[in-house]
């Protein structure tokens, strides 16, 4: 796994790109073979694969490779001490067991274009294809009252 600006890149990521990336070129390629309007059509098709393949890469590895499941138990902001406690069950619904998993807490920002503003790092895991783990974790120095989205990065 290589990590480029605290993002995680697997060995699944690189693949998906390299295939989508091979049909943006033999698509790119294809334009040339035709004339006229389906020459244009075949190069919008390529150009906008081109700029949507970080995107489909990300759609593909997290909802089918690494896709996991949780359901929340009881994950709530602590009373008496500015906690957040995350509290509940990972399963495992991919097609790879995993080894580590991120929980981003997204407050103000939106998913999957910016940094979470709380990230809590699950290592070392060993959560084969269809079990399940239960969480329990606690975020220190946490001041938001309401949540817009909790995240899971697994790989």
């Amino acid at each position: 796994m290589i990590e480029i600006a605290s993002i995680p890149i697997s060995m699944a990521d690189m693949l998906v790109f390299g295939v989508l990336f091979i049909i943006f070129v033999i698509s790119f390629v294809l334009g040339f073979m035709f004339k006229g309007k389906v020459k244009i059509l075949i190069f919008a098709i390529s150009y906008s694969l081109f700029f949507s393949i970080p995107f489909l890469t990300a759609l593909i590895t997290n909802g089918y490779i690494y896709r996991v499941e949780f359901k929340d138990l009881e994950s709530r902001k602590l009373v008496y001490i500015n906690n957040y406690f995350v509290n509940g069950i990972l399963t495992n619904k991919g097609k790879i067991s995993l080894k580590q998993c991120r929980i981003g807490i997204y407050i103000n920002k939106k998913f999957p274009f910016q940094k979470p503003e709380y990230e809590v790092n699950l290592s070392p895991l060993k959560l084969n294809v269809g079990d399940s783990l239960e969480i329990s974790e606690t975020i220190p120095n946490f001041d938001a009252e309401n949540i817009k989205y909790i995240k899971f990065r697994c790989f």
